[in-house]
């Protein structure tokens, strides 16, 4: 039987045949490659959607999506950064730049590719992923902002009042309030069925 994206393989093997300039083309042949294992195939349409339209970025963020998916992350960084550079004003390139950047343990430039991000869109992903930098980087208190101010957007999220809690435990004196801080997140986690009450035990 015919996977989808053995279909879509075949699809989009015709369409850049008769259309070589449309990089969209290339990359979806490339995301139905790579979904289908054949990594050295995916990376090479990867790149053939780069060199169809080299003014877009959006090929570069494929590629770069792709290199940090299989744990390339020094190249995803180069992929990313030239997206930004191409569009400034992009905020998931920056973001995408900073998981790069943290994948590769560079964390202050990670951190201030999720400020950048952050600067262009305040969501409640920026904030978290700009407290969770801060965190890794011994900024305990500037992360508890970060973590507060995705709350402000999603109060319910376990996950990032857990997040909010480990901040807290590190900073000396709100050990109480990390303690209360993390039985709200289990109890908010255990609500959305992303905790058992047997995990509480």
């Amino acid at each position: 039987v015919t996977s989808r994206y053995e279909q879509a393989e075949s699809v989009f093997t015709s369409l850049v045949a008769r259309r070589p300039q449309d990089s969209i083309a290339y990359a979806r042949l490339a995301n139905a490659q790579a979904s289908l294992g054949r990594r050295e195939e995916a990376e090479l349409s990867y790149r053939k959607a780069i060199e169809a339209e080299p003014a877009y970025w959006g090929a570069y963020m494929y590629l770069g999506s792709f290199l940090f998916q299989v744990g390339r992350a020094e190249e995803a960084v180069i992929a990313f950064r030239k997206a930004a550079e191409l569009a400034p004003g992009n905020a998931s390139i920056h973001s995408n730049l900073g998981g790069a950047l943290f994948m590769a343990v560079r964390l202050d430039e990670a951190a201030a590719a999720f400020e950048k991000s952050l600067a262009i869109e305040p969501t409640r992903s920026a904030h978290s992923n700009l407290g969770t930098m801060y965190y890794y980087t011994g900024r305990y208190p500037a992360a508890v902002g970060q973590y507060e101010q995705a709350l402000e957007i999603a109060a319910s999220d376990g996950a990032i009042v857990g997040s909010l809690a480990d901040a807290l435990w590190l900073i000396p004196g709100r050990r109480p309030e990390a303690v209360a801080t993390y039985q709200k997140a289990a109890q908010l986690l255990e609500e959305s069925g992303q905790l058992k009450g047997d995990d509480l035990a």
